[in-house]
């Protein structure tokens, strides 16, 4: 029975990965005339990390969708509070951190991240 509720788990996130990416997308080219520049330079394997310049909340969200790939984030625990980015944590299998905080929990999940090769194959190739 938990194996089942977790494949139904990880089916809805998938499923709201692809919605709400695709809105996401839509909405910045529409609103912010977004252009993406450089996306053939990201390999499509392989352990990789992006370093965003939170020019505004809409940073992460952008990068997850634009990535062509499987991608995780790092976001402050107080984000919490905010459904929406609660919300997207969620489905992007977000790494809540906590400031001014000595927990090493997050670092420890994002190496292991790293390390898991299986979440950075190509989103269109079905494993």
């Amino acid at each position: 029975m938990r194996k089942f509720l977790n494949v139904l788990k990880e089916s809805f996130k998938a499923i709201a990965r692809v919605i709400v990416s695709f809105f996401i997308f839509k909405y910045c080219k529409i609103v912010y005339k977004a252009k993406i520049i450089g996306k053939e330079n990201i390999p499509k394997e392989g352990a990789l990390i992006f370093c965003g310049n939170h020019r505004t909340y809409l940073d992460p969200p952008l990068i997850v969708v634009t990535a062509s790939r499987r991608v995780r984030f790092i976001a402050k625990e107080e984000l919490k509070s905010n459904f929406l980015f609660a919300f997207l944590c969620f489905i992007y299998d977000g790494i809540y951190v906590k400031r001014d905080s000595k927990d090493i929990g997050p670092m420890k999940e994002a190496i292991k991240t790293l390390k898991n090769r299986r979440m950075y194959r190509n989103i269109s190739r079905r494993n």
